[in-house]
Order: structure tokens, then sequence, then C-alpha cells
């Protein structure tokens, strides 16, 4: 990834390196196009020619690279800072210094600078050529170049600190003069004595290849954080080291994965008012300054930020906040306003856009196409961008748990993905709530049965000891038997068929007349004849067929009367008839069918009571169910609590500002606005449900119990307050507790009506509770209660807290306003270093520490 052109970024930047201009240069066959293209493999963005004692090769590797293929594979943009490495005599040994000028100087520049050193002739030598100058002397000529001063390898052979752990004035008076040394081993301060560590204790440490062949080149070299390469950047850095000099292998150019690149304003009241020129501000993907005095449009900044992120309904409940971002609307854009911000997301461009009465819409960029078009979805859902301004900060202050809400929105809490499963699991658990109550309505019925049962069985078993049940059955028996035995014998439907043979016309062939007929009809015709004659015998045969079928059925039914079974069936009948007469004598009516719908009840009854014990073993396991799911419910509130604390302690840690601490099911500012809502009692009964003093009330003691009472403690009391309230919904009296006899009514009255009212109370818990204190005493690690400090105080914390987490672009405004000069340095710079590597950090400001020591990558005036 790569960082925009715009503000500073990190150049490796190799500070010593030698040509075949010098003469113990390892190849004197490379060429200029050799040195370059290795620079560029290892990918050095900028270097400094320090050849011995010579700047013979500057203009010819100038030269070169202006002439490069940029279409080459291995070709990149470098920066050439012309320079050398003057060799000085001193008393006992040889001393190399580097001089590195701008990059705008030439070899004339380095000529005319080895010239005040007095070396007139033989340069490149690596041995023998040296300046008449002092060490002191010939770092001055340098600066007053407009150079900068290195000594090389300052812990090495010819270094200026070769072989020295003690400090004396002389060494010292050098080392003021400069602002960095070339050191072999980044650690070499270690070895000496405290009076020389301190001597060097403002020095940057840098580092260079010394490269005498190509293969070598940047072997060695140190990340430099320059808006420009340029003398005075490299000056800037080096004086800056501990934020702008970097010497590990690793590139530290970074990108967020997502971050704004400019703002862009169009027919605004006072901004953007040149038809086609709007106005652009561009922004750095990390730390951004954005400074001017009061009045000046920084809020116009950030609020055109806020309408084109479709972020300025988010601060509703913020009343006055809102307010002022309605009249910021109406104030200062018109019907024609066009606010854009560039925005890129892993390393693609979106458009988020804002007109006037319309909604924010997002244009996607395509490379291929070159071109933006319409892309889908809500700006505030796909970029998270944190904005907050001074009002807002003091409204969290004010509100501590309001910062739940920026936490469970992080992605290690993620509200939404555990209020989808939380929602899942209760919706579960009321649902086997509805599930057993009609079961338990269904088995209610069971003593009703069992009721019916008994009457039923008492009327079978009267008529059964008349002796009637035999009689009954018999004569129910016979009647089935002669059903049978009528329905076998029945074959009136061969009778009609024969009578039907007999019935069937046979035409002659009248058709033909009495005319004479020709030989072939008159053929036809005999043999028509024959054939009715035939016919006419089957239908006297069909006759004679149906005649005998009706003896047969005749003879069949005469031989039946006649029977046994028929005197035995005469004998049933006539013991049915005595029953019936016997009935009627007493007044009341035989009904055979009553026996029967009796048998068919009983069936039918002890059917639904073998049910019913179906029932019982399903409304058992419903409850286990329902158990399970009771226990989950809760599993997942406690989940909940976990990761936001978990939250906190890897957020939070040991910030020396700022602490929080979670305390679960502990609010008690809300905690009866939210039981009465539980409840469905909003208005009313405050001695009963709770009343400062009033131990008897239902909310006395979680309201009342210590903030430090351990979660088992507290879950108790939860679940006797919850016992306690549907005892009374039960119409129970609870010894203890003194409850309004209305809300008790109320209480059974839903209870009766709206069961599932108390399905929900069940899994009622109140709202957890943070705790924020600030650092009354940073030094001695004192913390107190943000309800206790003032408003700056409060308004540190919760800035230690905004800046500490989250990768999403923040932007802030004038954070600075309730802060004296200690707190911005201890606070905000300290964040803003610690976080802006890892996301795009926006400051608006009138404070100048804010932007200097916070090292701004870019500033927006």
């Amino acid at each position: 990834m790569t960082i925009k052109s715009v503000g500073s970024r990190w150049y490796k930047f190799d500070f010593h390196t030698h040509t075949p201009a010098s003469s113990d240069h390892k190849n004197a066959g490379e060429t200029e196009t050799d040195w370059l293209r290795a620079l560029m493999e290892a990918e050095v963005d900028c270097v400094a020619i320090t050849d011995h004692v010579s700047g013979s090769w500057i203009n010819r590797i100038k030269a070169t690279y202006a002439e490069l293929d940029i279409a080459e594979s291995w070709y990149r943009p470098l920066h050439i800072f012309p320079g050398s490495e003057i060799t000085i005599t001193t008393g006992q040994s040889r001393v190399h210094i580097l001089a590195v000028f701008d990059p705008s100087c030439n070899e004339a520049t380095v000529t005319g600078v080895l010239g005040q050193c007095g070396i007139v002739q033989g340069h490149g030598d690596a041995e023998f050529t040296s300046s008449t100058k002092s060490i002191d002397d010939v770092i001055e000529i340098i600066q007053r170049a407009g150079g900068v001063a290195i000594p090389a390898h300052i812990d090495g052979p010819k270094g200026l600190l070769h072989n020295i752990q003690n400090s004396n004035q002389e060494i010292e008076r050098w080392l003021k003069k400069i602002e960095a040394v070339e050191c072999v081993n980044l650690d070499f301060l270690n070895g000496v004595s405290e009076e020389l560590k301190k001597a060097c204790a403002h020095l940057a440490l840098v580092r260079g290849s010394d490269a005498h062949k190509s293969e070598d080149l940047g072997g060695r070299a140190s990340w430099i954080k320059m808006s420009k390469p340029s003398i005075e950047g490299l000056k800037l850095a080096l004086h800056d080291d501990t934020f702008c000099v970097v010497n590990g292998d690793e590139n530290p150019n970074t990108l967020p994965n997502l971050y704004l690149e400019d703002l862009s304003i169009e027919s605004m009241n006072y901004c953007g008012r040149v038809p086609g020129k709007p106005a652009k501000f561009q922004l750095h993907p990390l730390f951004n300054a954005v400074i001017g005095g009061r009045g000046t449009g920084k809020s116009t900044f950030i609020e055109s930020i806020r309408l084109a992120l479709g972020r300025d309904s988010e601060i509703s409940e913020l009343t006055h906040i809102h307010d002022e971002i309605q009249s910021f609307k109406k104030g200062v854009t018109n019907s024609d306003t066009k606010i854009s911000v560039t925005v890129n997301r892993r390393e693609e461009l979106y458009r988020s856009i804002w007109r006037h009465e319309e909604p924010v819409a997002i244009e996607k960029y395509s490379e291929s196409e070159g071109a933006w078009s319409v892309d889908n979805g809500d700006p505030k859902d796909r970029f998270h961008v944190s904005i907050y301004s001074q009002k807002q900060i003091n409204a969290l202050a004010s509100n501590a748990n309001s910062l739940l809400d920026i936490i469970d929105h992080s992605d290690q809490v993620n509200v939404a993905q555990w209020r989808g499963d939380y929602n899942e699991e209760k919706n579960r658990y009321l649902s086997h709530e509805r599930d057993i109550r009609q079961l338990e309505n269904e088995i209610k019925n069971a003593t009703h049965l069992q009721a019916q049962l008994y009457d039923v069985n008492s009327d079978i078993e009267s008529f059964e000891k008349g002796g009637h049940k035999n009689v009954f059955n018999d004569y129910q028996k016979l009647v089935s038997a002669r059903q049978s035995i009528e329905e076998a014998g029945n074959v009136d439907a061969l009778v009609d068929s024969l009578l039907g043979v007999e019935s069937i016309a046979c035409h002659d062939l009248s058709f033909f007349g009495d005319k004479e007929l020709p030989e072939d009809l008159k053929q036809v015709k005999d043999i028509h004849g024959i054939f009715i004659a035939e016919v006419e015998k089957i239908k006297l045969e069909a006759a004679g067929l149906r005649e005998k079928l009706v003896g047969i059925v005749k003879a069949r039914k005469e031989s039946i009367d006649d029977s046994a079974w028929s005197k035995n069936a005469e004998d049933i009948e006539g013991r049915y008839h005595e029953v019936v007469s016997e009935y009627k004598n007493r007044g009341e009516e035989f009904d055979p069918a009553q026996y029967e719908m009796w048998l068919q009840t009983r069936n039918r009854i002890k059917e639904k009571l073998g049910r019913i014990e179906e029932l019982k073993d399903r409304l058992e396991e419903k409850k286990k169910l329902s158990r399970k799911s009771l226990k989950n419910v809760f599993v997942l509130r406690r989940r909940l609590q976990i990761k936001r604390a978990r939250f906190i302690k890897e957020v939070i840690g040991d910030n020396p500002y700022v602490r929080m601490k979670l305390l679960p099911f502990s609010n008690t500012k809300t905690i009866e606005e939210s039981f009465r809502k539980a409840i469905g009692v909003e208005k009313g009964f405050s001695s009963s449900i709770y009343q400062e003093g009033q131990e008897n009330s239902l909310l006395h003691k979680l309201v009342e119990a210590p903030k430090d009472l351990s979660l088992k403690n507290k879950v108790k009391l939860l679940d006797d307050l919850k016992k306690t309230v549907i005892g009374f919904s039960m119409g129970l009296d609870i010894p203890g507790v003194r409850l309004d006899r209305r809300l008790a009514n109320s209480l059974e009255d839903k209870a009766e009506n709206q069961p599932e009212l108390f399905d929900r109370f069940t899994i009622w818990w109140p709202d957890d509770l943070l705790v924020v204190e600030y650092a009354k005493d940073i030094e001695k690690g004192k913390f107190e209660n943000i309800e206790k400090g003032s408003a700056g105080q409060k308004a540190a914390a919760i800035l230690a807290f905004l800046l500490s987490h989250g990768e999403n672009p923040i932007i802030v405004d004038q954070p600075e306003d309730d802060l004296d000069n200690a707190l911005i340095y201890q606070l905000i710079v300290s964040q803003i270093h610690q976080n802006k590597k890892r996301r795009q950090i926006i400051m608006v400001t009138h404070n100048p520490n804010i932007v200097v020591n916070g090292d701004a990558e870019y500033v927006n005036v």
C-alpha cells in the first residue's frame, strides 16, 4: 500500500553510499544505470551520494536518472541528495563526516564545500586526502552551505566516538553542533558513561549502507518522515527524531482499511461559490489537523462531513446539538449545495454525496472504466466514521453509561449479532411458555372427563345389571343376521336382467318392402329371418329361467322360515319386545341406540384420558425445554456483560487517564423505569415500587444494594424480586413486602388476561452500569468517579476512551476547549501517537500543541 502524496509520509533513506568516484569502490566498471537500478530494486526512496572527498559523480547520476525509462519494471521514483564523505585529521586519528545537501544542489555545491575545507585535489581518495580544517570548522562549513553534517559510522573505525566511552568538553562541543549521527550498532550508547550518553541524548541515530558496490546499496537504511524530500524536511525530521526517524526494516507506511481522502463543497453560502470550482479539502490517511481562528470555518468542515456521511441524525437524542446541526443546514446550505466526501475502503474509492432535500447517495469509482457509478447502501453502515463535537463529548461525560452504546457497537462486542442470538432465544422461551399454558389448560379438562366417565359407566352398569344387555346383544345380533341373510339371498338384479331379455324387440328388414329383390338381397333377408327365429327361442328360454329363479327364491325363504334358527329368532324377538313393554310400563322409553351411544361415549372419554397422559409427558418435556431456554437467556445476557468487560480491559487496561468498570445489573438510574415497563405499570404506586427510605418497597433491596455486591448475590436479589411479583400476581401474600391492594389486583388481572407479560418479566434484567473514573492525580495514580470531576477532567477521561479504541476514522472538534496544556500533551498528544498508525485521526483545533507535538501528517488551514 502507498500513501497519497498529500502531507507527510515515510521515506526509506540510505545516508551513506559510494560510486566508482571513490578510490576504494569495489567495481570500477559499474555504470550510473547499474547504480540507480540497484537502489530502486532495494526500494530506496532517498539516497545521499557520499563519495570520499568528491562530488564528481553527482551530476552524472542526476543526468542518467532524468533519462531513465519509467516503463522499466524496476523503475521507481528516487530522490537524490548530493553529498560527500569528508575525512578530517585529528591529533590521534582520522574522522569521517558525511555532508548531505538538498536535492536541488549539484556537483558544484559539494566541490565548493570541499574547497572551503581545504580539499582542492585528490578528490575520491579514501586514504590520504583530508581536510585541513578542524571538526568544528567542517561542521560549520557544511551547515553554512545549507547542508546537514552527520558523523559517519560514529561507533566504528574512523568514527567520531570510536573506542570512546567517556565524555569531555571537546566531544560535547562537537555533539551540540549536530542533529544526527550514522551508527553501525544502534545500541552503541549502552556501553558508554552516563555523561557521554547524556551528551548524545538529542541525536538522531541513522543508518547508511556505506556501500562500495551496487549490490550492497540500501542494505542498511533509515525511515525518515517528511512532507517532501528536501534538506529542510530532513532537518526537521532529524530534530524530531522520536516521531520522524525509524531504523527498522519494516515499511512504516501503513494505511487503515477505511479513511477519508477529501471533502468537496459546492454552492454553499460561504464556501465553494465559484461555479464549476468546488472547494476541495485534501486529507491524509493518518493524522490530520484542521486549524484556524474562531469563525474561519472549522465547524463547517466538521458538519459538512457529518452531512455527507449521513450522520446528522445519529445525535437526535442530544436535542441542543441536533438543533445546531439543523440550524447549520438552514443557515449555510441552499437548494444547489452539494457536499461530497471521498472514502477509501480497502483501496476502493467511494463518494458519499449530500444534496438538499435528497437522501445521501453513494457512488463507486471503477478504475477500468475511469468513471463513477451509483452504488447501494447507507453510508452510516458502510463507512463507520466517528464524529464528536466538544458538546457531544461533554454530553457523554455527563452520562457515562451512554459510552456503553459505543462499546456495544465495537467489533469485539458486536451487539447486533448478540441481539439476534438473544432475541431468538428469548422468543424460544416465550414460545415454550405459551405451549405450557395450552397444555395445562388441556390437562385441566381431565377432572371434567373423569366425572363424565363416571356417569356413563353408571348408566351402562345399570343397563347391564337388569339383564337387558344380553337381550339387547342377542337382538342386535339377530337384526344383523337377518340383514345379512336378506342381502345374501337378494337376486332381484338377476330377475330384472332376465325380464329385460324377454322384453328385447327384434326388427324385421322392413325397409326392403314387398318389391322384388335382387338375389343377393333375397339371401340376406332369409339369413335375417333365421336369426329372428333363434332370438325368439332364447327369449322363451329366458322367461322359463326367470320363473324357475323366482321359485328357487321362494323355496329358500320357506326353508329358512322352517329352520331352527328362525324358531330361535322368534324367541329372541319375543324377549326383546318384553323388555320394551317393561320400560313402557315404567313410563320410560327404551332406546337401544342409547346403550350404543353410552359405549361410544365411554370409548371416546377413555381415549381423551389416555391423551391426557401423553399431554402430561409433553408438558414435562416443555417445562424442561423452557428451563433450559431460560438458562440460555441468562447465559447470553452474561455473555454480553463478559464481552463488554473484556473490551474495557483490552482497550482501557492500565490507561493513566481513565478507568472503567462494568457492574452487571446495577444501573439504578434506569431500574425503576425498566421494572415498571416489565410489569406493565408505568405510573403511580411509588410507595410500593420504589420510594427512598421505604424498606418494604419492591425495588428497595436492589436499589440500595452496595455497588460492589457480588454477581451471585445480585442475581439472588433479582430472583427474589421476580418470585415476589409473580407471587402477588397469583394472589399470594408475601411477608416483608407491602403492596398497595390496587397494585396487587392489577397484577392478578394481568396474570389472568396477559400471562405473557409475566413470561417477559421472568427474563427481565436491569441495565448494566458503567463506572468511569478519571485520574485526579496522574503522578500518584489516584482516580475518582467522573461525576465528581471538572469539565476538563471529564472531557479528558472521555477523550482517552474515544481515542483508545477502534480502527475507524475519528473526527474530534476542538478537544482542547476544557483542557489545560498539561492535559493536552499528556492525553491528546500521547493518544494520537499511539493510535494514528492504525486509524485516521482528524483534529479540528486552534491549539498548536496538538498540531506540532502530535506531529500531524497533514495540516488544513
